[in-house]
């Protein structure tokens, strides 16, 4: 085992000649990749390719190459598939990827794998959907088997291992598993709270994520996170209670008029991930209920004032 910052990590044998290259589509993947970077050995070259599908990203990535010097380059991807590409062009050792489902990936990784010989195929944790099983209907999801191609997170036969916080959940589920199955040792939760600041700088710009000029209403607030669409309807009866409402958008969402969003509602930055914006309100209210769409937030952040509601994919509310 290695100790890193008063934070224990799973101990992973790489020398620091070798390069890896992480492929992310939208902040959170950022965060999980920034944590299982700091696992590897120190001078290891760590390279991350993000993929253009997240609002805000130029400046995002410039924060990244301008705060976060771990990082041996930036580079912005119109797509997965070119950020896969471009491996051709690089000395890559170990590839981490958000998703190796489905038959265009496949093909993607079958290529790179016969361009560079020997390259390491890691997918990392993907919030809920690593744990998820039914990707596609059992009799499709078998012929993907019988081809190789994945039908779940780690299944492709191309993929050399998994990361992921749950290792028991997940080989609970897949326990027939092929996949070499690594534990994240840091929780998100502890990640976020020793680099807050720096986080800040990459996401947000500036010291706070509530918005300029806002004053609380009381003691609590509600917190709504949309999903790839936002329910209006949903927004429209939570602007009924007597709280203070945060609306924080999908960050692949890159457009959207709020304006008719008014009264106690504040939008927050939309390229904030979920977890970073709860934890700051965290510390202004002593009651957050958040209300979301199946969001994974709710497995990384825990606090004693903060309470989830799960929505689903339906409108109404409980």
């Amino acid at each position: 085992m290695q100790v890193f910052k008063n934070i224990i990590y799973q101990d992973v044998v790489m020398s620091s000649r070798e390069s890896i290259v992480f492929i992310v589509t939208k902040p959170l993947q950022i965060m999980m990749a920034m944590v299982i970077r700091d696992s590897f050995k120190s001078g290891t070259s760590c390279h991350l390719y993000i993929v253009n599908d997240f609002f805000n990203v130029a400046e995002v990535s410039q924060r990244l190459t301008n705060h976060d010097l771990q990082w041996r380059s930036v580079t912005n991807f119109p797509t997965r598939q070119a950020a896969i590409d471009h491996l051709q062009y690089r000395s890559v050792d170990n590839v981490f990827i958000d998703s190796d489902v489905g038959i265009r990936l496949y093909l993607s990784l079958r290529a790179a794998k016969r361009r560079s010989k020997g390259l390491k195929i890691s997918v990392y944790e993907e919030g809920c959907g690593t744990y998820q099983d039914d990707y596609y209907p059992p009799l499709k999801a078998g012929f993907l088997r019988l081809l190789g191609v994945g039908d779940r997170l780690g299944g492709c036969h191309l993929t050399d291992e998994i990361w992921l916080y749950e290792k028991n959940e997940y080989l609970e589920i897949f326990p027939a598993t092929k996949t070499l199955v690594r534990e994240i040792r840091q929780p998100l939760h502890d990640f976020l709270k020793a680099n807050m600041g720096l986080l800040k700088k990459i996401f947000v710009g500036n010291d706070e994520v509530i918005p300029s000029g806002s004053e609380s209403n009381g003691d609590a607030c509600i917190i709504y996170l949309s999903s790839w669409r936002v329910y209006e309807e949903v927004v429209s009866d939570l602007q009924q209670e007597k709280k203070d409402l945060y609306i924080k958008l999908h960050p692949h969402i890159k457009n959207y008029d709020s304006r008719w969003i008014s009264g106690h509602c504040r939008m927050l930055p939309s390229a904030v991930p979920a977890e970073i914006a709860i934890m700051d309100l965290a510390k202004h209210y002593l009651d957050i209920l958040v209300y979301h769409h199946d969001s994974s937030v709710a497995r990384y952040v825990s606090l004693e004032n903060l309470r989830f509601v799960n929505l689903g994919d339906s409108d109404p509310l409980p």
